[in-house]
């Protein structure tokens, strides 16, 4: 069991909360002001950061663990937030990272059908999206995407800042799909450089 974890984007902390059950301590960071008073009021430590422009607020080595959940696909530079939380964790600390896979079975697809990968954004417009106004399948509004990962290049990421990639997973969209679409979804998702999704657990070396 981790005795320090940190959150990164930890939101109103309600994510946090959860993974009080497995850490003795929980820290979180986060752009909002309101979302960090809210996780404070959970018993989260969490501190108001804009991860664009600041660095982890936190000493070397102070961490067993750090959960980033969603994050980096916003970030200028990715780089540099790997090497943050490169810095903040212990030796043999862990990190777990997910980010939506560019390269998952349907952008593929996509791809091949000359519009742009779900996810992957060209301005605020939606430029060359998959017209879908027949099914349910809609993009989940999200902030602007500025980076977007396949395996490989995560991988490659976290390996050129010292940390060695243990495990890594896929995931399921969270988009509402039609029941055959679902299916083909939950088959893809055991394979994670198909999946929608990708969560990877690395330790610092």
């Amino acid at each position: 069991m981790p005795k320090r974890t940190l959150d990164v984007g930890c939101g109103d902390g309600s994510f946090s909360q959860v993974i009080q059950k497995f850490s003795e301590e929980v820290y979180g960071v986060d752009i909002s002001v309101d979302a960090v008073l809210l996780a404070q009021k959970r018993g989260i430590h969490a501190l108001t950061v804009d991860l664009n422009n600041s660095k982890l607020p936190f000493e070397d080595n102070f961490f067993d663990l750090v959960y980033a959940g969603e994050i980096i696909e916003h970030l200028y530079d990715c780089e540099s937030f790997i090497k943050e939380c490169a810095r903040v964790l212990k030796k043999d600390g862990h990190l777990i990272i997910t980010t939506p896979n560019l390269a998952s079975w349907y952008n593929r697809f996509l791809l091949l059908m000359g519009y742009r990968p779900f996810f992957a954004d060209v301005g605020r417009c939606p430029l060359g999206k998959f017209p879908v106004k027949f099914a349910t399948i809609q993009e989940i509004p999200h902030e602007l995407h500025l980076h977007m990962f396949t395996l490989r290049a995560l991988k490659e990421l976290l390996e050129n800042e010292g940390l060695y990639v243990i495990k890594s997973y896929g995931a399921r969209t969270d988009a509402r799909l039609p029941r055959w679409l679902t299916l083909i979804e939950a088959v893809m998702s055991h394979k994670a450089f198909l999946a929608s999704h990708l969560i990877v657990l690395a330790r610092k070396a």
